[in-house]
């Protein structure tokens, strides 16, 4: 069901504030307009006047309704996004200018986890690294699986190579899209890697993941991914909390422990934004963009059409005030190399 509000023009910035974010937001916004003398609602932002000796009070005059911009101005506020308003501390954040540029749509320039055909994809790397080029990217890492997988192929030490080579050549062919070789390396039930050392640093990009022992102890889950992503070759920390919307339940863990390791490695944490999984979830982009740990926005990607999901991945961080800085694939290609190669 849906409810139709059909307004004129003039009042139409009011109609839309109020029907925007959070009932919280709107009452913590309609507190500050009364201590200034206002009342406000759906029709627009009034100066209330005395209706008697008892100092009871009433809307008089109409001072703005047209725009929300013009609403949050009047109240002495920047008007927070609307991903934002949560009536939270988005309102003191806008009453002290403070409010942060969130990442907008269209930021991220590349896909940081994508599967092809040599484990669980669909398709060829030529092809997603076309249907990534024809949704506007300029690069990707391919990111297959490894061999504790083996039911879905999983590429052990020399199939990566082997990968690795095919990469290679096929970079040289195509200047204007970069192929960055990567992995989704499993770990261990024990915190380990599914991958030789000497593998992971031959690689340009190397993402780790949980695809089991799911049900660990929260201490038992903190210290596994601690020592997976202190290992000096990780760089990024893929679906975190590994839930399936629907289906799985996030595991436990200290994120903030995770967290302060991340940032001591230099380790980003993945926005997954396949819709199953749309993992981190904005509360816990909120903490690592406080705790200063990079983000990337990535699909997940086993065919083609999976990399028009992005904008929802955008979407995510922008709830978890992420600016564009936050997030690492926000780079261009030259720019992330520079990026890895000074972090190696």
């Amino acid at each position: 069901d849906a409810d139709l509000r059909v307004v004129p023009d003039a009042v139409f910035g009011a109609t839309l504030q109020y029907f925007t974010g959070d009932k919280r937001h709107n009452v913590l916004l309609r507190e500050i307009a009364l201590s200034k003398g206002f009342t406000l609602n759906e029709y627009g932002l009034f100066r209330l006047k005395r209706r008697s000796a008892s100092d009871s009070r009433r809307p008089g005059i109409l001072i703005v309704c047209k725009t929300e911009e013009e609403i949050y101005q009047k109240l002495g506020m920047d008007m927070p996004p609307p991903e934002l308003r949560v009536g939270g501390d988005e309102i003191e954040a806008a009453q002290k200018h403070e409010l942060p540029h969130l990442i907008s749509y269209g930021s991220v320039k590349g896909d940081l986890q994508t599967q092809t055909e040599w484990s669980d994809g669909a398709a060829s790397i030529a092809e997603m690294a076309r249907a990534a080029q024809n949704v506007g990217l300029s690069y990707i890492a391919v990111t297959d699986h490894t061999k504790s997988l083996a039911f879905i192929n999983g590429l052990d030490d020399e199939r990566i190579a082997q990968q690795m080579k095919e990469i290679e050549r096929m970079n040289k062919k195509n200047r204007v899209f970069t192929i960055f070789s990567g992995t989704e390396c499993d770990i261990r039930k024990d915190g380990s890697l599914d991958l030789s050392d000497a593998s992971l640093a031959q690689l340009d990009w190397v993402g780790v993941s949980i695809h089991s022992h799911f049900h660990f102890s929260r201490a038992e889950q903190t210290k596994r991914i601690i020592k997976a992503i202190s290992n000096p070759h990780v760089d990024c920390f893929f679906h975190p909390t590994c839930r399936l919307i629907g289906k799985r339940e996030p595991i436990e863990f200290d994120f903030d422990e995770v967290l302060a390791a991340a940032k001591k490695h230099r380790v980003a944490m993945e926005i997954d934004c396949a819709p199953e999984r749309s993992d981190l979830r904005d509360i816990h982009v909120r903490e690592a963009v406080r705790a200063g740990v990079r983000l990337v926005i990535d699909t997940d990607a086993h065919a083609p059409e999976h990399f028009n999901f992005i904008p929802l991945g955008e979407a995510i961080a922008r709830r978890g005030w992420a600016r564009k800085t936050d997030v690492l694939n926000t780079k261009t290609a030259k720019e992330l190399k520079a990026y890895l190669a000074k972090k190696k």
